[in-house]
């Protein structure tokens, strides 16, 4: 045989040879698969592939959470009395702050100030009153005071509840009158007819200023309005006129308290 013809055969052998190996090798890399045989995967592999890819169950349901209604004629419980106090902005330029007199009245302090402490504290425990603040303004102009009131006394309290405040808004005159600032200067007398629409319950009275025997009139709005008890004294001052401011004020403190804590200003 010519060395020609030897060489194309080897190199035929060769390749058939290479082809085999090859298709043999796909068949067990599982690669391709022979006619009716079916393809399997080694259980091992399809542990660790679960272990490494965990598959998505069920979404969770979400349970709705209802959020609180606020009364819109109550609105929000008040948490500080100072907010819906009486301010230096509220009032006529010539009336200053009397710093003696404003100041704010926790239960301790009531509590220590007090004749009787433990018949007072146990007046506070049974009332629900939380805390209070106390407001003074007075004018030293002579002529401003013959026109409107020479002083304004202002008190807010806080209580746990509105029915808390309602009661402590029952109490007698003697009661009420020692709330605001300098209440051993009031004397609260009659009680009004013409009470003002403002709050949940309102009273009004008349009364006198009793300082080194001197008497002034004075005029009184007592109200209460979800949680809050308010109240404010008109000093001197046409008749007709501080009960006009009078209502004015107790209006203005009372939108306060039905804003207070929803980012309003009144």
């Amino acid at each position: 045989m010519k060395p020609k013809y030897l060489a194309i055969l080897v190199g035929l052998g060769i390749s058939v040879f290479t082809a085999f190996y090859l298709l043999m090798l796909l068949v067990l890399t599982d690669f391709i698969s022979l006619p009716g045989q079916e393809t399997t995967v080694a259980p091992l592999a399809v542990s660790v592939a679960r272990s490494l890819v965990q598959m998505p169950g069920p979404e969770p349901q979400i349970t709705a959470i209802p959020l609180p209604t606020i009364d819109p004629l109550r609105g929000l419980s008040v948490t500080d009395p100072r907010a819906v106090a009486l301010t230096i902005d509220d009032v006529p330029h010539d009336l200053k702050v009397d710093a003696e007199l404003t100041r704010y009245v926790d239960n301790a302090g009531l509590i220590r100030n007090s004749l009787t402490p433990a018949q007072t504290q146990q007046h506070v425990l049974d009332s629900g009153r939380l805390n209070g603040f106390q407001a003074a303004f007075r004018s030293d102009d002579p002529v401003a005071s013959q026109l409107r009131s020479a002083g304004i006394l202002n008190f807010a309290e806080v209580y746990e509840t509105p029915e808390q405040a309602q009661r402590a808004w029952q109490d007698p005159p003697r009661l009420l009158a020692a709330r605001f600032p300098a209440y051993e200067h009031i004397v609260l007398g009659n009680e009004t007819s013409a009470v003002p629409a403002i709050g949940d319950k309102a009273r009004s009275f008349e009364g006198t200023w009793l300082v080194s025997q001197q008497k002034m009139p004075l005029y009184a709005i007592i109200f209460c309005r979800n949680n809050t008890l308010v109240g404010i004294v008109l000093l001197g001052g046409p008749q007709d006129k501080v009960i006009r401011d009078g209502q004015h004020y107790a209006d203005l403190l009372d939108k306060r308290i039905r804003s207070f804590g929803k980012g309003l200003s009144i």
